[in-house]
Formats: structure tokens, sequence, C-alpha cells
């Protein structure tokens, strides 16, 4: 794996110096959840919530410009921070942790909450837990309808062995990777945290969030709803889609032509700012 990586990857743009405070939520037991806060901390809160299988420098680009205008809240989710040993249980358990963070140091209120894949469908359930208010809440293709058991323990099946053979450098896959969307730094982050992730996060993973269908509490949010998505991924979120228009009628649905499942977010970090940042700043109709 390392001689794959000294052969392929470039030079990478990470910011030397970001000044981050770093909090550790203690949770049960020996896991960890820590959060990174990047900003003013008089400037209005986003809390950024990665997908699976990388980790919470998914967001380094977009924390680049977000930074300047906003207070960050990235937490690195269980299972996928790279200096801890934690465990990923479920969608509900993480919502809880982050739910505890932003009560406990903001106040319980953020001006927005952008997720992804994974990510989305952790916001979702934040929000209908009901417990904290967000005014703006962009959802980037995070399932929010389940699909049944079998398909659960084939999707489980086909993540752990992708992770296995990840992990053993397997040459058809890394190349997979580096001639796919993802940039040489998301390439870098995902080779990382596969080998960080044990099995039993990715499968825990995979029948939460594909086990999950989103709660009719969600109606009562108060928050105001984005849904993205990519049209190379639009037979896979059909009912997702339908019923997160089913619950949150007023939510706006958008789909980015061309682009695939985490496209967006991962290879053109520029375009996914300025489209959060003007829904974000923006006065509903």
């Amino acid at each position: 794996m390392k001689k794959w990586l000294l052969r392929h990857m470039k030079c990478l743009t990470f910011s030397k110096k970001q000044h981050i405070s770093q909090t550790i939520l203690l949770l049960k037991g020996a896991n960890k959840l820590r959060f990174f806060e990047l900003g003013e901390e008089n400037n209005p809160a986003i809390v950024l919530i990665h997908g699976y299988g990388v980790s919470w420098k998914m967001w380094q680009p977009h924390i680049e410009i977000l930074k300047k205008d906003y207070r960050l809240i990235v937490p690195a989710l269980p299972g996928h921070d790279l200096g801890e040993k934690s465990t990923f249980l479920s969608v509900e358990d993480t919502a809880r942790q982050i739910n505890d963070y932003i009560q406990a140091n903001l106040q319980g209120k953020v001006r927005g909450m952008i997720g992804c894949s994974l990510g989305g469908t952790i916001a979702v359930e934040i929000m209908a837990q009901g417990q904290i208010q967000s005014e703006i809440v962009i959802i980037d293709a995070g399932p929010v309808e389940a699909i049944s058991k079998p398909l659960r323990h084939v999707f489980a099946w086909i993540r752990t062995l992708q992770n296995r053979l990840i992990r053993k450098g397997n040459k058809t896959v890394l190349n997979a990777l580096t001639n796919s969307y993802f940039t040489m730094e998301a390439v870098e982050d995902l080779l990382k945290t596969a080998e960080h992730m044990s099995v039993e996060t990715c499968r825990n993973v995979q029948f939460s969030v594909f086990g999950y269908t989103v709660p009719d509490t969600i109606a009562k949010s108060g928050a105001r709803f984005v849904y993205w998505y990519g049209s190379k991924e639009a037979i896979l979120l059909k009912k997702s889609v339908r019923t997160f228009a089913k619950y949150v009628p007023g939510a706006t649905i958008q789909v980015f032509e061309g682009y695939n499942h985490g496209e967006l977010v991962v290879s053109n970090p520029d375009l996914f700012v300025k489209n959060a940042t003007m829904v974000i700043n923006s006065n509903p109709s």
C-alpha cells in the first residue's frame, strides 16, 4: 500500500496550519467522538457531516473557503476517525451524539447543517430528534428510505470486501479509484480511512443507513430543507427522494446533471460551496 501511494500520489494541498480547536466528547465505554471547530466563534455556525469511508478531512477544500465567514463544526464520525479507535454503531446513536454537542456548545442552535451521503442521513435524523434548531439543512444524496434486508446484506458484503481489497493493496481497486472522479487528496484519505476502519463499523454503517427511513417527526423541525442528488444516481435514490418529499413537502429538490454519488462535493468543491452558501444566505420564499 505505501509503495503504491508513493508511486501514485501527487503533492497534497491540505493546509499546514488550520488553527483547529479540537474537542473530544466522551461517550459510552472507550468510544470517543471528536469535533473540530474552525473559523471565528462569533460567526454563524455550520455543521459539516462527512460521508462513509472517508474522514472529516473530506471537507478540507470546503473549509478553506467557508472558514472566513462561518464557524465550522466538523464531527469525525465514529469508525472514521484516524486519530481515535472507535466504532460506528448507528445513524440514530451518532445523531444523538452530535445533538448533545450542539446543545452543550452552541445553545442548541446553528445557522446551517450540511451532510453528504451517510452524513446526510445523520443530518436528517438529527433534525427528526427535535432537540436542536437549524435554519437550513442541505442533504447531499443521503438515503432516507429503507431497502430490503437481503439487499442490506449484499451492500454490507460488498463494502466489507471492498475494504479488505483496499487494505491488501489490490491494484484493480486502487487503479479504479485513481481513474474515478475522486481527487488525489480524496483517494489518499479514502485509503487511510479504509485501513483504519473495522469490519464492525463497515457492516454497522450499511445495515443502519440502508435500514433507515425518515420519521414523520422531521416535519416538526422548523428547518428549511434542500435535497441534492446527481442525475447519474437518480435510479438508486428514487425512493429516498420520493419519501423525503412526502415527509417534508416544502423541501427543495435539486438534481445536478452529469454528477454521480458524492461527485459534486469531492470533485468540484468550489461549485458545492457556491451552491451551499447561496442556499444558506437566501431568504425563504
